[in-house]
C-alpha cells in the first residue's frame, strides 16, 4: 500500500505548489491593493501563510491519508499552541527590527484581539490545506483503482491465456501424433512451427495484445500445420483489405478461430473456409465462414475457444468490440468488430 500511495506524489508536485502560491499571492495582492491599498502586506505575511498551510496539511494528512489520527491530532494541537507566539515574534519583534510595522505601536496590544487577528488571517489557509488533503485523497483512490484494474486485467488475461494455450495445445499435439506417423520430415517441420507458435503466444499473452499482421502470420503458419494440402490449393482463403499497421488484437485470437474452423469444417470444397479481415476507417471487421463437416456433427464443441476470445475482447475493448457466431444451412460464421476510434 505504501508503494501505491507514493504514486500520488507526482514529480510535478513542487511545481504545482509553486504555481499555486504564485497565483494566490497575485490574486491576494490585487484584491487587497484595490480594496485596502495594502497589497504588499501579502508578501510580508507569506512566511506565516506557508507555516500555517504546511503545518495544518501535515496534521490532516496524518489523520486521513496515513491513518494515524493520534499523531495527526497531536500535531495539530502543537501547531495551535505555537502559532500565536510565533506570529507575535514575527509580527511584533522581527518585522519592526527591519523597519516593517504591521501594527500601530501606539495602540495597546491585547492578546485576545491579537489571537483573533491571527485566526482570521489563517483560517482560509487552513481551509485550503483541507481542500488539498481531499484532492490528494481522491487522487490516491483513483490511482489505486486504476492500479488494481490493471492488475486484475493482467490476471484475467493470464488465466484466459493459459486456458487458451491448453485448449489449442491439446488439438495441435494430436496433429503432431498424426505427423509422426506420416514421416520424420513433416514431423520436424511441424515441431519447428509449433515451437514458434508457442513462443509467439508466450511473448504477447502477458500484454494482452498483438499486432494484426503478426497474428495473420501465425494464422497462415497454422493453416499449413492443420491441413497443408487444402491451403496450398486454395490461396484465396484469406482476404485482407485496408492498412492495418498499428492495429492490435488479442494474441491467438485469429489463430483460435482458424483452428476451430479447420477442426470442424468439410475441406472438400475450395471455399470451405473463407477468412476476411477488413479495415474500414477506424473499425476492424473480422469474419470467418466455414462449411461444417461430419466432425462438427459427430463432435459437440464445448465452445472453449469462442468463450475465451469473447472474454478477452471484453476485457481489452469493452463495448468497442463485438463477437458473434451464427450457424445456418451447414455454414458457420464467426464475426468480430473492433472500433478503434
Amino acid at each position: 500500500m505504501k508503494h501505491i500511495d507514493s504514486r500520488t506524489l507526482s514529480r510535478y508536485s513542487p511545481i504545482c505548489h509553486l504555481i499555486g502560491w504564485i497565483l494566490y499571492a497575485y490574486i491576494s495582492f490585487v484584491y487587497n491593493e484595490n480594496k485596502y491599498g495594502s497589497g504588499a502586506a501579502v508578501f510580508v505575511l507569506m512566511p506565516l501563510y506557508l507555516l500555517t498551510f504546511y503545518s495544518s496539511y501535515r496534521g490532516f494528512k496524518l489523520i486521513t491519508l496515513q491513518r494515524k489520527p493520534k499523531r495527526g491530532g497531536l500535531w495539530l494541537v502543537c501547531f495551535c499552541l505555537i502559532i500565536i507566539p510565533v506570529s507575535f515574534l514575527y509580527l511584533r519583534v522581527l518585522l519592526p527590527e527591519v523597519g516593517i510595522r504591521i501594527y500601530d505601536e501606539n495602540v495597546p496590544l491585547t492578546w485576545k484581539e491579537f489571537s483573533r487577528d491571527i485566526f482570521m488571517g489563517c483560517y482560509r489557509i487552513i481551509l485550503y490545506s483541507v481542500i488539498l488533503v481531499i484532492v490528494v485523497n481522491n487522487a490516491r483512490t483513483w490511482r489505486l483503482f486504476r492500479f488494481l484494474k490493471i492488475r486484475i486485467r493482467r490476471v484475467q488475461m493470464g488465466t484466459l491465456g493459459h486456458e487458451l494455450s491448453s485448449h489449442t495445445q491439446f488439438d495441435l499435439l494430436n496433429k503432431l501424433m498424426e505427423k509422426l506417423g506420416q514421416g520424420s520430415q513433416q514431423a520436424v517441420q511441424y515441431i519447428i512451427w509449433l515451437a514458434d507458435l508457442y513462443r509467439y503466444h508466450t511473448i504477447h499473452i502477458r500484454d494482452g495484445l498483438a499486432p494484426v499482421y503478426s497474428e495473420v502470420s501465425q494464422m497462415e503458419r497454422l493453416a499449413f500445420m492443420m491441413n497443408p494440402s487444402y491451403f496450398q490449393k486454395n490461396n484465396g482463403w484469406l482476404i485482407l483489405q485496408g492498412e492495418m499497421s498499428g492495429l492490435m488484437v488479442p494474441p491467438m485470437s485469429l489463430v483460435s478461430i482458424l483452428e476451430n474452423a479447420c477442426k470442424y469444417s468439410d475441406l472438400s470444397e475450395p471455399d470451405s473456409i473463407v477468412f476476411r479481415i477488413l479495415k474500414i476507417e477506424g473499425t476492424l471487421h473480422i469474419s470467418c465462414r466455414s462449411r461444417m463437416g461430419n466432425a462438427a456433427k459427430l463432435e459437440r464443441s464445448l465452445g472453449v475457444g469462442n468463450r475465451n476470445l469473447k472474454s478477452r475482447l471484453k476485457i481489452v475493448y469493452g463495448q468497442k468490440a463485438t463477437f458473434e457466431t451464427t450457424e445456418s444451412n451447414g455454414i458457420y460464421h464467426v464475426r468480430i468488430t473492433i472500433h478503434y476510434e
